[in-house]
């Protein structure tokens, strides 16, 4: 993983999945990261994909967000670098 994304995008938590009480007020206690690497021209450019993860107090249920679809694994190539280097080859 890159120690120094060009870009950090925080996925936020609306409610809790249990009781339904909002979550904008409490911070969160973790993230989980993952990161795509894609390249713009000839510069490679990382995103970091932030996903909260909050507990509400009075319930205690643990909260995860959501990655975008296709951000599935901890790092990985976009789908345009992909195409990209199979069309170079």
């Amino acid at each position: 993983m890159s120690d120094n994304p060009d870009e950090i995008i925080t996925h936020t938590l609306g409610n809790c999945d249990i009781c339904g009480a909002s979550l904008e007020d409490v911070p969160p206690e973790n993230y989980i990261i993952r990161q795509v690497i894609d390249i713009q021209d000839t510069e490679v450019e990382v995103i970091e994909h932030r996903e909260e993860v909050k507990r509400y107090p009075k319930c205690r249920r643990r909260n995860t967000g959501t990655f975008p679809k296709g951000v599935t694994n901890t790092v990985q190539y976009s789908t345009v670098l992909k195409i990209k280097i199979i069309y170079v080859f």
